[in-house]
């Protein structure tokens, strides 16, 4: 029952049951694992791994969606990178969005986001927004200590001196401290 309804697509992998069942038009896609990529129609160049990964797809393209209902519900967003079961689960018409680990950002809606996580919370480990170049660690940030700075530094650049032990950041072409 794989591209059951396929005519004019071309160059799809299907393997399982069900898989780009509704596709009619849609090419360039590799859809593994029952029902993956089932309600695609014109949507192209998507990689779909595992039951019910972009199962609700139509039109949208290049995502990639790797486990268990990941991007499920996605119906027409374009360029969304998903890993691990159930990631971006309720994404309906979120374009560019990363989701890494088990139920990353399945509850987000909306559009450029990361999320690292390893459950559905709305506090993941990182999250990140690629509109506003935001990017948020929940909990400590570890940065190793080293002897020396950094060759070739560029503005912004930040390092612990492990003989000082102070943080350094790079403003202005040279190194400032910025703790006491």
């Amino acid at each position: 029952m794989a591209l059951h309804y396929n005519t004019i697509g071309n160059e799809n992998t299907a393997d399982g049951f069900f898989t780009l069942f509704c596709n009619i038009s849609g090419s360039y896609n590799i859809a593994q694992g029952s029902n993956a990529l089932y309600h695609n129609i014109s949507g192209s160049e998507n990689t779909a791994n595992g039951f019910m990964a972009l199962f609700s797809n139509t039109t949208g393209n290049s995502n990639t969606a790797y486990g268990r209902g990941t991007l499920d519900s996605n119906t027409t967003g374009t360029n969304n990178t998903a890993i691990g079961a159930g990631a971006g689960l309720k994404n309906i018409i979120g374009s560019g969005n990363v989701f890494i680990g088990y139920n990353a950002g399945a509850d987000e809606k909306s559009s450029n986001k990361l999320y690292v996580a390893n459950s559905n919370t709305a506090n993941p480990l990182i999250y990140g927004d690629f509109a506003t170049k935001k990017l948020t660690i929940n909990d400590v940030l570890k940065i190793t200590p080293r002897a020396a700075a950094p060759l070739n530094p560029s503005e912004g650049e930040i390092y612990v001196n492990s003989s000082t032990h102070h943080i350094l950041c790079y403003l202005n072409g040279a190194w400032k401290q910025i703790d006491n």
